[in-house]
């Protein structure tokens, strides 16, 4: 039987020792360690475990991480719900998808303003002048 220690270590202050894990109530800041494992690979996690425990771990936390990604582009207002669709199809787990958003990139978002007609070429240079003037790269002149 493993028993609980009371470490008495400050809240938040977690130790990475390999088969020790830490918890920590940052309400009441008292601490606990413990030896635990899960196995060191695929193979000994299923002789701990069991094939159906590891594979429904694993398929939560994919199905949790793929409605993530998702969930990032149907927040995005530029982006299409068949945008979405198509990064939760093309979803891969442990594959890190960054993509630029024209909210979060100005010059982008003048590009499509400029295409779609909201402002003229001579409204995208005023914004570009301002934009780098307010990086001090021009001087608005």
């Amino acid at each position: 039987m493993t028993e609980a220690v009371d470490t008495g270590a400050e809240a938040g202050e977690e130790e990475s020792k390999e088969g020790v894990i830490s918890v920590t109530s940052k309400k009441t800041d008292r601490k606990v360690e413990f030896e635990k494992t899960f196995g060191t690979d695929l193979e000994s996690a299923v002789e701990i475990f069991g094939d159906a425990v590891v594979f429904n771990l694993f398929n939560r936390q994919a199905v949790i991480a793929c409605q993530s990604r998702v969930r990032g582009i149907l927040n995005d207002s530029e982006k299409s719900p068949d945008e979405a669709v198509t990064a939760g199809v093309n979803f891969v787990p442990g594959v890190v998808t960054r993509t630029k958003s024209a909210a979060k990139d100005p010059v982008a978002a003048l590009a499509k303003d400029l295409a779609s007609g909201k402002i003229d070429m001579e409204t995208l240079e005023e914004q570009l002048r301002a934009k780098l003037a307010e990086i001090g790269g021009i001087s608005e002149e």
